[in-house]
């Protein structure tokens, strides 16, 4: 099956002094993460028109960094050759944006980058389709340059507490390359190692070199019968990391 993106909105009603509709194409991405090296230095995204009107896509590149909270930062670039720039799709067409690595030699660390891809408004004179509400689509593609010798999702998990029914912990990344955790799961254990409560926080990047701060709430009603918090990140290439905390009467309270 291929790896593919669809971006989809429904039309709705806005009520105002008239009726306007709420109008957005869809349409394909294909890859929706796209990896470059000394061996590979071209790649591509196909985007193909799903919706019955025209569609015009602009393409922005921004390098992808993350402060020391693991927040993302992005700003604007043009390190990565990226062609055409602006796509004009007719309905059911599709077509290619090629991006290239050119530096003579690979990265010493993993290069992040993400490439938007944000759908323009149509020109019209049809009275019609002005009473139209146009919703832009936009959605950014992940895009690595990779090092000649990659360490991937190393690192370890660190600086966990638990303080008035919130955990927060740090997960530092120690290789050269992305760390990709297909889920993390912070799970509430009794005495007896039973599970009584799950916090569930999705798929999580860490940037080579970076560390990110993890926050989330304890279940109130819950919380007060584990004596111990279990972190496990599970890592894209296979593994965990893993860290466990014991919970004293003060991880719960107010």
């Amino acid at each position: 099956m291929r790896n593919v993106a669809t971006i989809l909105l429904t039309s709705v009603a806005v009520a105002a002094m008239t009726t306007v509709t709420a109008y957005a194409s869809q349409f394909n991405i294909n890859p929706v993460l796209v990896t470059l090296s000394e061996s590979r230095r071209v790649g591509a995204l196909a985007l193909k028109n799903e919706s019955d009107k025209m569609v015009t896509v602009q393409a922005k590149l921004f390098a992808w960094q993350q402060d020391e909270n693991g927040k993302d930062q992005l700003t604007p670039s043009d390190t990565l050759s990226y062609m055409p720039r602006i796509v004009q799709l007719k309905p059911g067409e599709e077509r290619s944006i090629r991006i290239a690595f050119s530096s003579k030699s690979p990265p010493a660390a993993e290069q992040a980058y993400r490439i938007y891809l944000t759908e323009q408004p149509q020109a019209t004179t049809d009275p019609d389709q002005k009473r139209q509400l146009t919703v832009a689509l936009k959605m950014g593609v992940p895009v690595f340059v990779s090092p000649k010798e990659t360490a991937r999702d190393k690192g370890a998990v660190g600086e966990v507490t638990a303080v008035k029914g919130a955990a927060g912990f740090v997960v530092q990344n120690t290789g050269n390359a992305r760390l990709v955790m297909k889920s993390v799961i912070m799970t509430g254990q009794g005495a007896s190692g039973s599970d009584v409560f799950t916090v569930e926080m999705g798929r999580q990047f860490v940037l080579a070199g970076m560390k990110k701060r993890f926050s989330a709430k304890l279940p109130a009603d819950t919380c007060g019968k584990a004596a111990s918090l279990r972190i496990v990140g599970e890592l894209e290439t296979g593994g965990t990391l893993t860290a466990t905390l014991p919970l004293s009467p003060m991880a719960c309270g107010e």
